[in-house]
């Protein structure tokens, strides 16, 4: 899986399948911005600084928007959710719900400073017609992104739909 920081193809070396959390409590430490790692018959550590801190806390992005416009001009937007660690996708299965609540954020416009936002509980939003009208007169094409929220934090922000 490729990211920012990691591309498809980063050179990586698996020392063996055991797992150590370098959480601020297993360390015992707030903030951990840097890891030092010695290995057998070496004599100075190896220093790495510590990124994408908090990262694997955040939910996932919604997936499979879907936009329905209705007969009143107004538009019915739908996707669905995803759960970390629930990574196997049954059929007729519903996926667990891995956070405190289930929460999303509508914004229309730029990522860093939205021109309208709305919330919703659920995987769908009725955006009604005169919004998308309003949206258009006062600020012109637009794009429509969905993010769930978390306690801590949002998902990246999934691309739904272009009000043009």
């Amino acid at each position: 899986m490729a990211n920012a920081i990691h591309h498809s193809g980063t050179e990586a070396i698996l020392l063996d399948s055991s797992i150590l959390s370098l959480s601020g409590q297993a360390i015992g430490g707030e903030t951990l911005t840097h890891v030092a790692a010695i290995g057998l018959g070496d004599i100075e550590p190896a220093i790495a600084e510590v990124q994408n801190t908090g990262f694997s806390t955040a939910p996932l992005p919604p997936v499979h928007p879907r936009v329905q416009s209705l007969a009143s001009g107004d538009w019915l937007i739908c996707w669905t959710r995803r759960a970390r660690g629930a990574w196997q996708w049954s059929d007729q299965v519903e996926v667990p719900l891995v956070e405190e609540t289930e929460d999303y954020i509508l914004g229309i416009g730029p990522l860093a400073k939205p021109l309208a936002i709305w919330s919703t509980a659920e995987c769908e939003f009725l955006l009604p017609a005169a919004e998308i009208d309003s949206i258009m007169s006062n600020f012109g094409p637009a794009s429509v992104r969905v993010r769930q929220v978390w306690t801590f934090s949002q998902s990246p922000a999934t691309l739904v739909a272009h009000i043009q």
